[in-house]
């Protein structure tokens, strides 16, 4: 059913790039060249090319049309031309649509030029026999050094050396391909260009590439390896998904956007690496990776929508770089005990925590704003829910939060009263008091020279993370010893609410500042104790 989904998603997506006939449109802009008139709309490539009248003979697509460079030739922009001979693409163009010259049958020569990135699917099919050379790579057919499809049925290992680029679909569907060889001259791997090549095993990706577009190893289902070099800095939509046979996957530093369900429905994945360039884990970009047990999130990542369905994963730890937890973000990771959502966190998506049955407490910082319909639905193990004091007035369109949530009935929710930090470490307002130079140093021997006027009160006020220039926020921490075991006293007090621990601690300590933390004893100077929920 899975497989099922996935492939009705690509046919969609397919389908949406559907041919327009260009007669039939209304052009943005045109200009008339000799005998030729060109019709084109003005993108953030420049100038692309819609049509031309009429498209007859030997064409030259110009290198400007209004002013502009000419970036890219639109899908079926000449398609059904059948008095098209030969074609010359220029070095401005970077970009060919699907079916861009699809039954020109009287196409026999094109001239692509240096600057194309990217050639969608079915760009020259159905064209003139003549146009393809099928000798340079038997079983490969080329437009002036360019894959754009197959002459028969390929198996084994195919070998690309010389091509200049691979168009979209270009080995779509070929069954017995078992290994593939990409040459550097390769700059992007072409949508759908190996989709559902299930014997696929391994692909060696040049560090040429930069892109590899959406579906490009969709359905690869043998494919046990494949390392993506860090040349590349975009991975499309689907690119991945439905790899069953992936373990292990390493996003590298250089890629920037991680297109959606990139690697969905990769069964067998249980270890992923993301790099530090990665801004935004899209929407299921490892959905249903039911293998998947641990992930890392760099801190780079500012919003997370990427795991539905990885039933494996046990625990999260999500960076406070992350200001959003998008829709349906860990829906269904019904093996998830342990999430920590830290005070970055603006907003939390519709079904985000849904159907995680096996988590049993939460805490919702206070810097959430704005609460999805049903994130926390069918979350039947949820017993305790910490959500900020002023929500208990919280309403969302209309519905008291919790309802709107959609929180189980027989959770517990507990509202939290925290005082306002305006001061993160106390290094700042250390030296604006005179006290040290803003270094460790300077706060080691200001707290050794004023260990009796607020030096150490200062530390106790930065461990609770509050301001300690504000008096009404002063929280201390005393540490006591009882047979050399270190006791922590709260003011105010913490220990108890209701009957029952409402938070745990570990106190460590040090010498000093540059020596490193561990077990408190009678060299320590320095003290630090970490509260947690119990």
């Amino acid at each position: 059913m899975k497989s099922e989904k996935l492939w009705m998603g690509l046919c969609a997506a397919v389908c949406m790039c559907a041919a327009v006939c260009a007669s039939a449109a209304l052009p943005r802009a045109w200009e008339t060249l000799g005998d030729v008139t060109w019709t084109y709309s003005i993108g953030d490539h420049g100038a692309i090319v819609t049509a031309a009248y009429p498209a007859t003979g030997a064409l030259t697509v110009p290198a400007t049309l209004g002013g502009h460079p000419v970036g890219g030739i639109r899908a079926s922009a000449f398609s059904g031309c059948s008095a098209l001979t030969s074609v010359t693409i220029p070095d401005s163009v970077t970009s060919i649509g699907d079916s861009a010259f699809s039954n020109c049958t009287s196409l026999a020569s094109v001239t692509i030029g240096d600057s194309v990135a990217s050639i969608g699917s079915y760009a020259f099919s159905d064209c003139a026999s003549t146009l393809f050379d099928t000798e340079s790579i038997p079983g490969v057919r080329l437009v002036d050094g360019w894959a754009v499809g197959t002459a028969g049925t390929l198996s084994g290992t195919l070998d690309l050396t010389g091509v200049r680029g691979i168009a979209g679909r270009a080995f779509f569907g070929c069954t017995n391909l078992t290994s593939v060889t990409i040459p550097d001259s390769v700059t992007s791997i072409g949508i759908e260009a190996f989709s559902r090549c299930n014997s696929l095993t391994n692909v060696t990706i040049p560090d040429s590439v930069t892109s590899i577009e959406n579906y490009a190893f969709s359905g690869c289902s043998g494919l046990t390896n494949v390392t993506i070099p860090d040349s590349v800095t975009s991975i499309g939509w689907y690119a991945f998904a439905a790899c069953d046979g992936l373990t292990s996957v390493t996003i590298p530093d250089s890629v920037t956007n991680l297109g959606w369900y990139a690697f969905a429905d990769c069964y067998g994945l249980t270890n992923v690496t993301i790099g530090v360039s990665v801004t935004s884990l899209s929407v299921g970009a490892f959905s249903s990776c039911e293998g998947l047990t641990s992930v890392t999130i760099p801190d780079s990542v500012t919003s997370i929508a990427a795991f539905s369905g990885c039933t494996s994963l046990t625990n999260v730890t999500i960076p406070d770089s992350v200001t959003s937890i998008g829709s349906e973000a860990f829906s269904a990771c019904d093996g998830l005990t342990s999430v920590t959502i830290p005070d970055s966190v603006t907003s939390i998506g519709y079904y985000a925590f849904a159907y995680c049955y096996r988590l049993t407490s939460l805490t919702i910082p206070d810097s959430v704003t704005d609460i999805g319909n049903r994130a926390f639905h069918s979350c039947s193990g949820l017993e305790t829910l910490y959500a900020p004091a002023s929500w208990k007035t919280k309403y969302v369109y209309g519905y008291f939060w919790s309802d709107y949530a959609d929180v189980p009935s027989g959770c517990e929710i507990i509202y939290y009263t925290l005082p306002k930090t305006s001061t993160g470490v106390p290094y700042a307002w250390l030296e604006e008091q005179g006290l040290g130079d803003g270094t460790a140093e300077g706060y080691e021997a200001a707290a050794a020279a004023d260990a009796a006027n607020g030096a150490y009160k200062v530390w106790e006020c930065y461990v609770a993370g509050l301001d300690p220039a504000d008096p009404a926020a002063r929280f201390t921490a005393e540490i006591g010893f009882t047979n050399g075991t270190p006791v922590v006293t709260w003011t105010p007090d913490l220990n108890e609410k209701g009957g029952k621990a409402a938070r745990a601690y570990k106190v460590e300590g040090r010498p000093g500042m540059a020596d490193e933390w561990g077990p408190t004893n009678a060299a320590s100077r320095f003290f630090r104790v970490r509260v947690g929920l119990p």
